[in-house]
């Protein structure tokens, strides 16, 4: 028994002696390793919070592309500051370079994000790069045209509903640009029906006014028509105009003192451009005001529109020339708040774009508005509905060969990450 012990007890010396070497040959390969993986890893962090903070970015800038006529250097300095703000959330500090870019077509916001990047040991076990570096894109959904938008920045009720008042535009966006809490208001069982409602600022009144409810803090957006020119407004052609009581057909021309239609007169409007200059454009007393292809200019302080409840309107705007698919133009320099009304009862053919950039439109007819027309879009300082009107906005711009400004553009319905 004592020789079979002394054999084990060598051998077990032995073992232990080569378990040792192969532990002390191993230990550089297992420290490689293991500092390999921690390596990774910090890599692997760095770059997944760096990801995160490109994607939160993109989406963000998309949001604000997605409104029509957005501000492209807003949109490229929102998505740089959300990307820093993510930035130093995630590592404490900034220090990255953030390029976003907005593509040609306007659908998308990119990002690139590259950021040094230190080995977790001072020399790494492994190669390591200098820095670090992400992108992301952030792609516009399908738009939505835009019919109506109330263009006051900072005043109330840049879009009103007020009294069992009801706007219907099925196939297009309504945009209230006010910044202020009471920008757009329904009230008094109206209602304002839309495929998309925006405000840049608060919204007043219940969920039964709005279909669907508005998105509230939107993108101020600047005038889409403060680039297109005027027409020419030479002499008068006209002055003091009225037409009572008889059959006519008028050419364009300038009509200074304004034009007035009344005692059952029925006028017709050659195709062509009509300057209203000094004076108001009036149709009362169970009048007609009638034209294919025909835009009014409204110029001088009084110029403005009244089509008042017994009144017979029917239009379309030119498809070309300088009022092309403008059916009313006021001048920039009018006063700003003066009324243009539409209380006609059977005012249903309006069909192109109602352009007042410092006026009020009111519609208070009693009866459908504007329903008969392909489209129908108004871009105005305040828009007010009051007592019991529907005006009815549609988007079928396919069914006239009247123009659509392309200016005014569309509403994005969705964002998304596409890369």
């Amino acid at each position: 028994m004592s020789l079979l012990r002394r054999r084990l007890a060598g051998f077990w010396r032995r073992a232990d002696a080569s378990v040792g070497t192969i532990a002390a040959l191993s230990m550089p390969v297992l420290l490689v390793a293991g500092g390999a993986a921690t390596e990774y890893a910090s890599m692997a962090s760095e770059r997944g919070k760096l990801q995160a903070a490109a994607d939160a970015a993109v989406l963000a800038g998309a949001r604000e592309l997605r409104f029509a006529n957005a501000d492209l250097t807003a949109v490229i300095n929102t998505t740089a500051r959300f990307a820093r703000t993510q930035i130093v959330s995630q590592f404490g500090t900034d220090g990255s370079d953030v390029k976003p870019a907005i593509d040609p077509a306007r659908t998308a916001v990119e990002v690139v994000i590259s950021r040094p990047y230190s080995a977790v040991f001072g020399l790494s076990v492994i190669p390591v790069p200098a820095q670090l570096q992400v992108r992301a894109v952030g792609k516009v959904g399908s738009g939505v045209p835009i019919c109506l938008i109330g263009l006051e920045p900072s005043q109330v009720h840049s879009v009103w509903l007020k009294n069992r008042a009801h706007l219907t535009a099925p196939g297009c966006a309504v945009y209230s640009n006010s910044a202020h809490t009471q920008g757009l208001v329904g009230a008094n069982y109206s209602n304002l029906s839309a495929q998309v409602i925006c405000s840049s600022g608060g919204k007043v009144g219940a969920k039964a006014n709005f279909t669907p409810d508005p998105i509230t803090n939107c993108p101020q957006l600047r005038d889409p028509l403060a680039a297109r020119t005027p027409p020419h407004v030479g002499g008068c052609n006209q002055t003091n105009m009225v037409i009572s009581g008889t059959t006519t057909t008028l050419r364009p021309g300038v009509y200074c003192g304004g034009l007035k239609i009344t005692q059952g007169a029925v006028v017709r409007l050659a195709p062509g451009e009509y300057v209203i200059k000094d004076g108001p454009l009036r149709v009362d007393g169970g009048a007609s005001l009638s034209g294919t292809y025909v835009g009014f200019y409204l110029t001088g302080a009084t110029s403005v529109i009244n089509f008042t409840a017994r009144s017979t309107i029917s239009l379309s705007a030119p498809r070309d020339g300088a009022l092309a698919s403008l059916l009313f133009f006021e001048d920039r320099a009018a006063p700003v708040g003066r009324r243009h009304l539409i209380s006609s009862d059977d005012a249903r053919m309006l069909l192109g774009t109602i352009y007042l950039p410092n006026g009020r439109l009111r519609v208070d007819a009693n009866k459908p508005v504007a329903d008969q027309s392909a489209y129908t879009i108004i871009v105005a300082r305040w828009m007010e509905l009051d007592a019991g009107p529907n005006l009815v906005m549609n988007a079928r711009y396919g069914a006239t060969d009247v123009p659509v400004p392309s200016a005014i553009g569309v509403v994005g319905t969705q964002v998304q990450l596409s890369e």
